[in-house]
């Protein structure tokens, strides 16, 4: 799920609102740890508990806005606001960036990206930012689009996986064993199989000393470049936190 914060800085006992956005139900451990948490502080606690007010949005990113559910304080240019997000799978991430335009003011985000594979090329926040990678004179490439995004996060999966290698039991890993535990880690999309070249092929074919599982990794990095892109000129930009684009 994702979650925003904020405190103001002129409160000599400055109270956090804590606002989780979920899809699905919850048992309301934050909650209770927080409701519980009154007189259990010392000084040295870096973080006060009881000082923590929470609002939780029960909905899917894709319908929120949130300059717009959330409270008119967590826009007020006096507070500090942070997001932090965990296991947004695959398209959730993107979902999760395009549901901040119109916050004045976001002054740290952290999101921890996974399933890759997931992800969606009509929700990617990245696409201009492939655009202007692939299609220009150093990429060489006519056209970048859906079927090269898919191609791209398929080979994702094989970072989780392992290189064809002879193990300490003498067996080998094959090929073909490797393609098919590629497909477990990908959506899967009916008429795909066997539509893209396997990423372990690929590696064979070129002699490429990073493995199936360095080149899955730089597949990984690369989906994130295009978010971190977009967060950079388009969300964050200077011009753009109050053109609520």
């Amino acid at each position: 799920g994702a979650s925003l914060g904020n405190n103001i800085d002129n409160d000599p006992s400055p109270r956090v609102n804590l606002h989780l956005v979920e899809r699905s139900g919850t048992r309301g451990k934050a909650e209770t740890k927080i409701r519980t948490a009154e007189g259990k502080h010392s000084k040295e606690d870096c973080l006060r508990l009881d000082l923590v007010d929470v609002t939780r949005v029960k909905c899917d990113l894709a319908h929120v806005n949130m300059s717009t559910a959330l409270p008119s304080q967590l826009r007020s240019n006096s507070s500090k606001t942070v997001v932090v997000a965990k296991h947004l799978c695959g398209a959730g991430t993107d979902i999760a960036l395009k549901s901040l335009r119109g916050i004045r003011t976001i002054d740290g985000c952290i999101m921890a990206t996974c399933c890759h594979g997931l992800c969606s090329w009509n929700e990617y926040v990245g696409r201009d930012c492939f655009l202007r990678l692939f299609c220009s004179e150093l990429g060489g490439l006519a056209i970048f689009g859906e079927n090269e995004f898919n191609l791209l996060k398929r080979w994702t999966s094989a970072s989780v996986l392992e290189d064809s290698h002879v193990s300490e039991a003498g067996s080998r890993t094959s090929t073909d064993e490797n393609e098919t535990k590629e497909e477990h880690y990908t959506e899967n999309v009916e008429g795909e199989k066997g539509r893209y070249p396997s990423i372990f092929t690929v590696v064979k074919d070129l002699g490429l000393a990073c493995g199936g599982k360095g080149l899955g990794r730089a597949c990984q990095r690369l989906i994130d470049f295009g978010r971190c892109e977009y967060m950079r000129n388009d969300l964050f930009a200077p011009d753009s936190q109050s053109d609520d684009k």
